[in-house]
């Protein structure tokens, strides 16, 4: 797009924060995300550190009709961006706790682990994702799959305020009360609905739980599995778990039992909000028994564990990555999905992926307790892949043997499933992440908060409309 060496003066004259075009020295530092196969170079860049840096950013999109991508710490970033101004927010790090009110209140930019040692000398926790390096907003923005979500329910369950920035640059005040239906479609709508600056969390008084992860060698694959499914279907709602089957490169970063081995990863979590620490680790490791009684892992960090270290229960490695991601939630899954899994991705198959989890639902992810935009919550599992990260595989190879792995499991698919479970969703992938009557009213909010379409959806692939959802 033609911006002219004014335009960038008269931006960089209305912010605080950095505004950097195309081929400036910082400039790649500056978009540079988590998920580093997502290459970004849009026309520019604003790194902004208040809201009115958001809020002058957007008129100048508006006035110039600059398509607009956010990115907090970029997790998401799965297809080029190649035009347009993108707005990071990441320097917006505002953490305010109010330990009386169990409130937490975070700027755009915090991540998980940032808001963590604020909250545990008073014995509270929110209820986040799995990674400790995932923004909270983005999290929640998405709905907010979690370690704890069968006993604590989703992130968007416990949002109470955003400040969002809309597509004039004014700024709302979103709650329950103020504007309820831009609050339905922020929590679990994703795309296309302003951009958030702040958000205030209610936090749950969790001091304890009993957690963490047993890690057993590849030849125990399909035992593990096969207890594991078995179990699931047994278990009250305090129980948390996913299995993983995760191939571990040879290199510094794994624990030593773990480098270079195909492994199955079982994270665990009990979670008792009333219990006694005694009690907790009584009834945590009761629950454990099947596998107490496996052969021996290679790994155990099973124990009492502070609510504010589960992000210790996945280890989701740091650092940036490249990234090629898939998956599909799913219906109740039984030992024939477990043959169907292994006979594409088994510790002797030849499999391209680092990661396949399966996790279960269910608890209190079934039952919000308000009503939300985020899609497909009545599912029993999911389905994540995780590909190797070696980009000459994310054009045909990683989806084509993905599309094998999701074709096999076709019986047990669940009609909808999660954006964060989507990879880069488009097209049918996209119309499954919510019904057609979230489908509808979420494009009725986006009109309304972005008339003109200046917030481009996620990360657009050459060729793809930036603004238009698909029907």
């Amino acid at each position: 797009m033609d911006i002219s060496d004014a335009d960038v003066d008269t931006l960089a004259r209305s912010v605080r924060g950095v505004v950097l075009a195309r081929g400036a020295s910082d400039y790649p530092g500056e978009v540079a995300g988590y998920n580093s196969a997502g290459t970004y170079s849009p026309d520019l860049v604003v790194g902004a550190t208040c809201e009115d840096d958001v809020r002058a950013a957007v008129r100048f999109a508006a006035e110039r009709d600059l398509p607009v991508v956010v990115q907090a710490t970029g997790h998401g970033n799965y297809a080029p961006v190649r035009d347009g101004l993108l707005i990071t927010t990441h320097r917006m790090q505002d953490i305010t706790l109010d330990a009386d009110a169990r409130t937490v209140t975070v700027g755009a930019g915090v991540q998980w682990h940032a808001i963590q040692p604020h909250l545990e000398p008073h014995g509270l926790a929110a209820v986040s994702g799995s990674s400790p390096s995932v923004g909270a907003v983005g999290l929640a923005l998405g709905g907010g799959l979690g370690p704890l979500s069968r006993t604590l329910g989703c992130t968007v369950d416990h949002v109470e305020a955003f400040r969002v920035v809309d597509g004039t640059g004014a700024v709302r005040i979103v709650d329950a009360d103020h504007e309820p239906d831009l609050f339905w479609a922020l929590r679990g709508g994703k795309v296309g609905l302003g951009i958030v600056t702040e958000m205030r969390l209610r936090l749950v008084h969790l001091p304890l739980l009993h957690g963490g992860s047993l890690y057993w060698d590849g030849q125990h694959i399909e035992t593990v599995y096969r207890t594991w499914v078995d179990w699931t279907a047994t278990l009250p709602d305090s129980v948390n778990s996913s299995v993983n089957i995760i191939r571990f490169p040879d290199v510094d970063g794994p624990p030593p039992q773990l480098r270079g081995r195909t492994v199955i990863h079982l994270r665990y979590a009990f979670v008792d909000t009333d219990g006694t620490p005694e009690s907790i680790q009584a009834d945590g490791e009761a629950h454990l028994a099947p596998f107490r009684a496996l052969p021996e892992p290679l790994l155990d960090t099973i124990g009492p564990l502070p609510a504010t270290q589960t992000a210790t229960i996945h280890s989701d490695p740091p650092g940036q990555l490249d990234v090629w991601e898939n998956g599909t939630f799913l219906d109740a899954i039984d030992q024939d999905y477990v043959t169907a899994l292994l006979d594409i991705v088994g510790n002797d198959k030849d499999a391209p992926f680092i990661a396949v989890e399966t996790r279960h639902f269910g608890g209190a992810v079934a039952r919000p307790a308000t009503d939300s935009a985020m899609g497909g919550r009545d599912a029993a599992y999911s389905l994540f892949l995780i590909g190797a990260p070696v980009p000459e595989l994310f054009d045909t190879v990683l989806p084509t043997i993905a599309g094998r792995v999701l074709d096999a499991v076709e019986g047990y698919r669940h009609h909808l499933t999660n954006y964060h479970w989507a990879g880069h969703p488009t097209g049918e992938d996209f119309t499954r992440l919510w019904t057609a009557e979230q489908h509808e009213r979420l494009r009725a909010v986006r009109a309304s908060v972005d008339p003109a379409g200046l917030f481009a959806f996620g990360q657009v692939a050459p060729g793809e409309s930036t603004t238009e959802v698909p029907a």
